[in-house]
């Protein structure tokens, strides 16, 4: 069994980003304060946003982008009202939209210049932390907190004002039963549904404490995405129900160069009674069904 499994990951991009959170915030805050300290061509630090649990659902859209020949407005759009734009955002997060891979409200690598990224931030009252220098790119990061305990960090990867590469991690609420995960556009239904068979499925193991702790991670080689989902513990029958189970950490990364990507694990094939069919019909069928057990023998 391989060592501690998740312990040391995207420190950079995760210190980079966790720098702007407050806490203990009693109303929503949707615009970034400008700090006096930064000169003007360093964008200011964002404040994550703090989202009441019992906001009233209305599904605005998001805003269309510019298509990818067109110049960026040279006025920014409104900023929307607070209660919308928190509609805004977690509609956004309940499905995967028209991306051609996972997206940020709407960023897609490769689509997305940097001017069109502040405008979309702008709009939403959010702003945008960086730049960090990273290789020969620029790291830009925003991230948006809930009153439910869901905390989405978000690394852009920027080169000649393009978005690159998305790297996106997700601490989840609590688990309600009956309750649909309010980040479900990132779920495992989710992703196959939108983008198909996964190409390849690794399976990770690990010791947390006296606890199995367990990485599933699949790969969608054709559009460049990895999405890892992390339990702490897995319990001593080493069941595993990835639409029911409380998962500590998941990680998205969509882009043809991303950092700090997860560690390779074993084959579903080798370490389950599933193959990559099976477990994509298994994942998009009924939720209260779609489990598998683990062959801890399997592992090294």
């Amino acid at each position: 069994m391989k060592g501690s499994l998740r312990l040391i990951a995207p420190l950079i991009i995760i210190f980079f980003l966790t720098s702007c959170i407050t806490t203990g915030l009693n109303t929503p805050t949707l615009s970034a304060e400008i700090l006096a300290s930064l000169p003007t061509s360093v964008p200011p630090k964002s404040t994550p946003i703090q989202i009441p649990t019992n906001t009233k659902t209305i599904i605005p859209s998001l805003m269309p982008l510019p298509s990818p020949t067109q110049t960026a407005p040279a006025v920014l759009p409104p900023t929307l009202e607070p209660e919308q734009a928190i509609d805004t955002i977690k509609a956004s997060l309940q499905k995967s939209g028209n991306c051609a891979t996972p997206c940020f409200l709407g960023i897609e690598p490769g689509q997305t210049s940097l001017s069109e990224v502040r405008t979309i931030l702008s709009h939403l009252g959010l702003g945008l932390d960086g730049p960090e220098p990273i290789n020969k790119s620029l790291l830009f990061g925003t991230s948006i907190k809930f009153d439910s305990g869901l905390l989405i960090l978000t690394g852009l990867t920027v080169s000649d004002e393009i978005v690159t590469d998305i790297e996106i991690t997700i601490s989840p609420e609590k688990q309600k039963t009956g309750t649909e995960r309010e980040w479900l556009a990132y779920s495992p239904e989710t992703v196959i549904k939108s983008y198909g068979q996964p190409s390849r499925v690794d399976l990770l193991l690990g010791r947390v404490e006296s606890h199995t702790a367990l990485d599933m991670i699949m790969y969608f080689d054709e559009i460049d995405t990895i999405v890892e989902y992390y339990i702490s513990n897995i319990g001593s029958d080493k069941k595993v129900c990835p639409l029911l189970d409380q998962f500590d950490t998941v990680r998205l990364w969509t882009g043809e160069n991303p950092s700090n990507p997860p560690l390779s694990g074993e084959p579903l094939e080798k370490t389950t009674d599933l193959t990559l069919e099976s477990f994509s019909q298994l994942m998009t069928g009924d939720r209260d069904q779609a489990c598998f057990n683990i062959k801890v023998d399997m592992f090294p």
